[in-house]
């Protein structure tokens, strides 16, 4: 990086990228999303919502730099007063990095929680603001890797986990590049039918966790990459144990048996938010080698590995306060048993 954020392999001037996305085919599906119609999200009911949001977006006119002030600000508060929102993440932290001290795990979630409330102050520049604004602020690193294997139309599985910049990152990059991702819904209908628009802008398209793998695997080979969360615990039924870590977790392996079908290649994906300059950070690694195992456990393996590599890169810009660490071996009590009464 140089002293005022952007990669090394970033030129003053130079179009980032040449060949924009934007114009490629977009198939929105209808059961992504139940709420198409805002007519009636309109009812009294969501005013709340609406209200919040509104609030939101006058905040998001200020100057960046005092918005961040203002966020951090507001971070600060609520990890101090809403400390029983973080009990989650300070078994996770704990139960992955135990060398740590009680004060080490709050300076790492303090920062999480000034640096996460910066990107919420601007999710409107995701529905409000130009793409152009949103590239300017944003530093890429190692881009021609994905653009090379668009152009030639390589199979390519994106591997992120949920940092607080992810939606700012997904936004860019869908625009430079032919990507699609799994679509997960919203319980408020209003956040629901919001973030399926911004999502469904500037390029890309979505799919449901339920589409046949058949068509996902086809706009693979033909050059579409996939954007996937390799962070979650969706059980033993789709997952397999490995070490996180200084702890275990169960790893979904699921974009190892998509690259076996697809012939796709594995590259980890870093987003990120640096607060001193008040910018996004995506950074592309290098693709995964002798990804996937044929082996479960030595897939899982891998996997997580991954997910280490891009914690490890700005921990305090994971989202440690998921239920990560859910699922454990052998029927052993969960790392958040009692969790609703304790109060760490």
């Amino acid at each position: 990086m140089t002293d005022d954020g952007r990669p090394v392999d970033w030129q003053p001037g130079a179009q980032c990228p040449a060949v924009d996305y934007r114009d490629k085919p977009h198939r929105r599906l209808q059961h992504a999303s139940k709420s198409q119609d805002l007519l009636p999200l309109l009812s009294p009911r969501h005013w709340g919502v609406w209200v919040g949001l509104g609030v939101l977006s006058l905040l998001w006119l200020l100057p960046v730099r005092l918005r961040d002030r203002i966020a951090a600000a507001i971070g600060a508060v609520h990890y101090r007063w809403g400390r029983g929102h973080y009990r989650a993440a300070r078994r996770n932290v704990r139960a992955c990095f135990p060398e740590k001290s009680p004060e080490q795990i709050d300076t790492l979630l303090r920062e999480h929680s000034a640096t996460q409330w910066c990107v919420w102050l601007d999710l409107p520049a995701l529905w409000f603001g130009s793409l152009a604004k949103l590239r300017a602020r944003t530093a890429y690193s190692g881009l021609d890797l994905l653009r090379e294997r668009a152009e030639r139309q390589q199979p390519t599985i994106l591997l992120v986990c949920h940092n607080v910049a992810l939606e700012h990152a997904a936004h860019g990059l869908k625009s430079m590049l032919p990507m699609l991702g799994y679509y997960r819904r919203f319980k408020s209908p209003v956040l629901e039918w919001l973030f399926h628009r911004l999502r469904s802008r500037n390029g890309g398209y979505l799919a449901a966790r339920n589409d046949p793998l058949i068509g996902l695997v086809r706009d693979m080979r033909s050059g579409w990459q996939l954007y996937q969360m390799i962070d979650e615990d969706l059980g033993p039924e789709h997952g397999v144990f490995a070490e996180l870590f200084a702890t275990d977790m169960c790893a979904v392996t699921g974009s190892g048996r998509l690259c076996r079908l697809a012939g796709a290649a594995a590259v980890p994906v870093y987003s990120g938010y640096n607060r001193k300059l008040h910018r996004y950070e995506v950074r592309i690694l290098p693709a995964l080698e002798h990804f996937p195992s044929e082996q479960d456990t030595e897939l899982a393996r891998q996997i997580l590995q991954a997910l280490e590599s891009l914690i490890q890169l700005s921990p305090a810009q994971f989202m440690w306060r998921q239920r990560l660490l859910h699922t454990r071996r052998n029927g052993a009590d969960s790392v958040y048993l009692g969790i609703r009464s304790a109060t760490d």
